[in-house]
């Protein structure tokens, strides 16, 4: 079920054998999406411009009568929009000679001149009568009974319903029309059905429509005799009825599948045993293997080896095979970047049913059969087969669908042939990007197509052979083109920018060079084209980890080549100022004096050697930590160390063991033990009281940000601040600071800033 807002995106599968390839109108709710049962319940499915729709049976049949005189959107209006009180004076203009009065739009409407023209009392009657049927078989809106405390829903009017039955049966003796004579019995079924009379609803069916069973009409009776079955106990008679009806119409797919999966729940051998034919049990296996949307795929290839031994022109049997590749291809998918699959064993059955489904096709779907061993070989590991099978599928004509498809499994096939991306596969790869990139940025399944091509597949292949490089321009070209966020952030958020922000110096060098080369191949050109990642960008990125690490000299260094316009984009505020409540938010105080990363790196450097070389140098050490302060988790200047900062941090203020496995730099930056020992030492050489109990203060700060966290399980990750808060009372320079400082003006604005050290002052 789909629980809340508007569901998933259709588009957002992990697939490149695309579940529209068979192109079948009537089965679009049957096409493959994680996560919900009918595709076309996902987000966005109509917005996205999907034009395989089913034709309006009951149009196309008016249209019929009407001898293909009347436009289906004119057609469509009368029967649909019009007003009944509209369609009740046609015919009573028509069979009473009442003066027509009806509105301007109805008189113009084509249908209606017809009706008029041919004076056709007997269909101008019937329409008349089924706009009177039915405002009594629309959905029910329940309300709340605060009386029986329970939902209930309102009760439908059963005498009128009774009444309509009644008119209905005798107009349909009346009309002479074989096709009138059965849209009259169906609305007389309906009013029965809708009335809660389901054993006369099955009475009447038999009575009133014993066939032929030429049309949509009869099943749409046979469906309503199907849900009497239902409400009536006969599950297993219901669901026969229901897979005759979804197996010999397009009219009703959806719906009748829906009452047969609440019928039988996924068990069909009793139903199996009312079939009457092998052409009846080839649908219900049809049907038996739509059933699986999750879990196993194992269903889908015995539902479909089923059906096509019974009937191997059964509808459906595409659908339901490309079912069985998209449920694999999203766990199989990611270890077609190297030798990682390890599920090929799921392989062999359903490419052993391609190739036999193949060598028995109509020359119109070979080109399928043979795809689908082509990809499900890919997915396997075996490049050569993949190649071999789509050779076949490209000797048939394909539908613009299969031609898709087949050039979206060529691409992956040139990634792995070799496996190894060379500069020659980059060469041959190069167009086949192009024109997937185009389409992507027009339409929106193609954005996910290329998305995973880009990220999924190419970048993982890159890396797998050691490239982290390009595999990391994979993600930046996938973001230039406007397509995805999925590398191409400037904060280093994203996977794409994670994965340079986490990379060996030695590799991030590499980088540095293979952006800066000025002899790049035509794909390395377009792989990087535009792209966030320059190598200003990188050396900030390098620069910004020395200072991560207190590395302000090799800092320094490398911040000194990158362009002032990327320096200028980062400020920070003034770094040698303590702040007695932690705040990112900058003030007006904040702007008097500021830095750059290459100033703040120059004076971190400069303050690091003062307090080296003399370690009494208590100014020295009060700004030194500041600064380190400053550029923590909890300062103003945490810019110097990250590039996004998130107000929730699993590792901030509590001394988990998580955080205990980080990084030495990643650890202080967290537990800012540096800055309270240089507070401390600051502290010690300093003599003026007022700065000795603000450094103080600053280390208590300090302190505070590790407190022990009893409970260390995932279900107590963020701790009751209550833990937080007592903690503050075990601190040991708040206690001395009280004790030795309370006489201080810094004592007595601090305890009137910080609720925190105000509740400890005034705590017994």
């Amino acid at each position: 079920m789909t629980a809340c807002a508007d569901g998933p995106d259709p588009y957002a599968e992990l697939s490149f054998f695309l579940n529209t390839i068979n192109k079948e109108p009537a089965f679009v709710p049957f096409y493959y999406s994680p996560s919900v049962v009918f595709y076309t319940d996902g987000y966005g499915f109509e917005e996205n411009g999907f034009d395989d729709h089913v034709p309006d049976e009951n149009l196309r049949m008016w249209q019929g009568y009407c001898r293909q005189e009347v436009p289906a959107a004119d057609l469509d209006s009368f029967i649909y929009v019009f007003d009944a009180s509209e369609v009740s004076r046609v015919y009573e203009h028509l069979g009473r000679g009442v003066a027509l009065a009806v509105t301007e739009k109805t008189a113009a409407n084509s249908f209606t001149r017809w009706l008029l023209k041919n004076k056709d009392v007997e269909a101008a009657q019937y329409l008349s009568f089924a706009k009177a049927c039915q405002p009594y078989t629309g959905p029910l809106d329940g309300e709340w009974n605060s009386t029986s405390n329970s939902y209930e829903l309102p009760k439908r009017d059963s005498a009128a319903m009774e009444r309509l039955a009644d008119e209905g049966m005798k107009l349909r003796e009346q009309a002479k029309n074989r096709e009138i004579r059965q849209r009259y019995a169906y609305q007389v079924l309906r009013m029965a059905f809708y009335s809660g009379q389901y054993d006369r609803t099955q009475e009447l069916f038999d009575k009133l429509v014993p066939g032929p069973e030429d049309n949509f009409l009869y099943y749409r009776c046979l469906a309503m005799k199907a849900g009497a079955m239902y409400r009536s106990g006969d599950k297993t008679g219901a669901a026969y009825l229901y897979s005759r009806v979804f197996n010999e119409t397009d009219d009703q797919k959806k719906t009748v599948y829906t009452s047969f999966r609440w019928a039988v729940n996924g068990d069909v051998k009793e139903v199996l045993k009312r079939c009457k034919n092998d052409h009846e049990k080839a649908g219900v296996y049809i049907m038996r293997g739509m059933y699986d949307y999750t879990g196993s795929e194992e269903p889908m290839i015995e539902a479909l080896q089923s059906a096509y031994k019974l009937d191997p022109a059964v509808k459906g049997l595409e659908v339901l095979m490309t079912r069985c590749i998209n449920k694999m291809e999203g766990e199989m998918i990611p270890g077609t970047a190297g030798d990682k699959n390890h599920h090929k064993e799921n392989l062999a059955a359903p490419n052993t049913f391609a190739q036999k489904a193949a060598a028995g096709a109509k020359r119109g779907s070979a080109a399928y059969w043979n795809l689908c061993s082509a990809y499900l070989y890919l997915l396997g590991d075996d490049a050569a087969n993949c190649q071999v099978y789509l050779g076949k599928a490209k000797t048939f004509k394909m539908t613009t669908n299969e031609a898709e498809v087949y050039s979206l499994i060529n691409i992956l096939y040139v990634i792995r042939r070799d496996g190894r991306i060379n500069a020659g596969t980059e060469a041959e790869l190069l167009p086949l990007l192009q024109g997937v990139e185009a389409r992507a940025g027009r339409e929106g399944r193609y954005a996910s197509v290329y998305t995973n091509l880009m990220v999924t597949i190419l970048s993982a292949a890159y890396a797998a052979q050691g490239d982290d490089v390009k595999a990391v321009y994979c993600y930046s070209r996938c973001g230039y083109a406007g397509i995805s966020s999925a590398g191409y952030t400037e904060d280093y958020s994203s996977d794409g920018g994670k994965m340079l922000d986490n990379m060996p110096f030695e590799k991030l060098h590499a980088a540095e060079a293979f952006i800066s080369n000025k002899d790049k191949t035509p794909y390395e050109q377009w792989l990087t084209g535009s792209t966030v990642y320059t190598e200003g960008a990188l050396l900030e990125l390098e620069g910004t980890r020395y200072i991560r690490m207190y590395e302000f000299g090799k800092a320094a260094d490398v911040l000194a080549r990158v362009p002032d316009t990327l320096l200028k984009k980062r400020q920070l505020p003034d770094v040698m100022v303590s702040h007695i409540q932690d705040s990112q938010d900058w003030n007006k105080s904040d702007s008097g004096a500021s830095y750059n990363k290459l100033q703040f790196a120059r004076k971190m450097l400069e303050l690091q050697q003062a307090v080296t070389i003399d370690p009494k140098n208590g100014r020295a050490a009060y700004q030194y930590a500041n600064a380190l302060y400053n550029m923590s988790y909890y300062g103003k200047a945490h810019h110097a160390y990250d590039y996004y900062r998130s107000s929730t941090d699993a590792y901030a203020y509590f001394s988990y063991q998580d955080r205990n496995k980080l990084a030495p730099y990643e650890q202080e930056h967290y537990n800012v033990r540096t800055p309270e020992k240089y507070y401390l030492q600051a502290y010690e050489n300093s003599t003026d009281r007022e700065v000795k109990a603000r450094c103080l203060f600053m280390a208590a700060k300090c302190w505070q940000k590790n407190c022990p966290v009893t409970d260390q399980g995932q279900n107590n990750y963020f701790p009751d601040e209550k833990e937080y808060y007592a903690n503050t009372f075990r601190n040991p320079h708040l206690r001395r600071l009280k004790s030795e400082y309370g006489d201080t003006k810094f004592f007595a604005n601090a305890a009137g800033t910080c609720s925190y050290f105000r509740d400890y002052v005034h705590a017994k």
